[in-house]
């Protein structure tokens, strides 16, 4: 079965966000059971060029909001009003749909399309009517951007998301009505979907790396900080759980604990606990994960699956979450503990900490894990491969 892959952005040698470590864990795993995928989409400056014949890059095109000046998203707000579009999709609006339609064209006779997440199909509506579609809700987009404008700074950013928040509810509703298949990532998307869609299954995912843990790994006696989080801190869901994390959180944590924060973070943002540092963007995520002697996951809001807790849950890293964090996630490790109360949370890492330094908490082998998710995610795929070969 050949595939075209429709994406915003196309896959990296070194996904760094969770978007693009969902998009590699979604076109390996087609891959994986046999479909012949091409991905067509636009790359990012920082990302790696196409390692093979199988990407066709529309356009080189920074859409990254953490990188953007006030002038750039001044100017992306201004052409989204412009085009009566969300955001997200009115940036991608620097190629004509005659320019995909021609890439698509080219790929001679192919089996459906699949439409990854809604700024792609915003951008370009004709791409509905190409070919038979599927498509991947990585999160009910127009429920995000509502929980966002409630947790927004500044009546222009609240108006802002409500405006996506209504745009991207017809666009969804479109999509999730005329899709051969929807894939999402999480029971909690499905339930919503399936009132419009009764063809729905949720994908399992996977982080590309395959994590070994050995019996001389479980000790975790080497470590840089009691305490990591990691994220891009940028997305507002993001934001607002570090938001919580410091203010709320923070307060009641040991003074005498190390917190190192990964990631950009906004330049306001700052803490009073004397252990709490910010360590910005790291070259290695993983060895900044591997160098805590435990995980703070700490999302409040969203919808979708939290690609860190997949991670860290593959890695087998103690770790302390909110009920946010964990949900699409069927099966909790045992040296996970999950709070939503702010002083909870604090004690919950509190004691981890200490139980880690004496060994009763540590490291486990996530290989389970890792099969389960590898599973449900090739199971979930084959299920929608099922409706667009009829």
């Amino acid at each position: 079965m050949h595939l075209a892959f429709v994406t915003s952005l196309v896959t990296d040698a070194n996904p760094t966000t969770g978007f693009e470590v969902a998009n590699e864990s979604i076109v390996s795993g087609l891959r994986a059971i046999g479909c012949k995928v091409t991905e067509i989409g636009f790359r990012q400056p920082r990302q790696s060029p196409p390692a093979d014949e199988h990407t066709i890059v529309l356009k080189t095109l920074d859409v990254e909001n953490a990188s953007a000046s006030t002038l750039k998203k001044a100017a992306w707000m201004l052409g989204a009003v412009k085009s009566r579009l969300p955001v997200g999709g009115s940036k991608l609006q620097v190629v004509p749909w005659a320019l995909l339609e021609d890439k698509l064209k080219s790929l001679g006779p192919i089996d459906g399309v699949i439409i990854n997440s809604v700024q792609m199909p915003s951008a370009f509506p004709k791409l509905l009517d190409f070919a038979p579609f599927l498509y991947v809700a990585h999160n009910i987009e127009h429920l995000s951007a509502r929980q966002n404008s409630k947790s927004a700074d500044g009546r222009l950013k609240r108006f802002l998301y409500q405006r996506d928040a209504r745009l991207l509810n017809e666009i969804e509703q479109n999509l999730f009505e005329n899709a051969c298949h929807v894939f999402c990532l999480s029971n909690e998307d499905r339930e919503h979907i399936e009132v419009l869609n009764k063809n729905v299954s949720v994908l399992n995912l996977l982080f590309p790396t395959q994590y070994n843990v050995s019996a001389t790994d479980l000790s975790r006696q080497e470590t840089v900080h009691d305490i990591g989080l990691i994220g891009t801190w940028s997305w507002q869901p993001n934001f607002v759980g570090l938001k919580w994390f410091l203010d709320e959180v923070v307060p009641h944590l040991n003074p005498e604990l190390s917190v190192s924060i990964a990631g950009n973070t906004p330049t306001l943002m700052n803490s009073a606990h004397p252990g709490v540092k910010f360590v910005g963007r790291v070259e290695d995520a993983n060895e900044f994960v591997e160098n805590a002697r435990i995980l703070a996951l700490v999302s409040r809001s969203g919808t979708g699956v939290q690609l860190k807790t997949i991670e860290a849950f593959q890695m087998g890293m103690p770790c302390c979450a909110t009920s946010s964090s964990v949900r699409g996630v069927g099966s909790i490790p045992a040296n996970c503990s999950v709070e939503d109360d702010a002083e909870a949370f604090a004690n919950a890492l509190n004691t981890m900490v200490e139980n880690v330094k004496s060994g009763k908490v540590s490291r486990l082998d996530g290989v389970s894990f890792t099969k389960q998710q590898r599973e449900g995610l090739y199971a979930g795929l084959e299920r929608g491969l099922a409706n667009i070969a009829r």
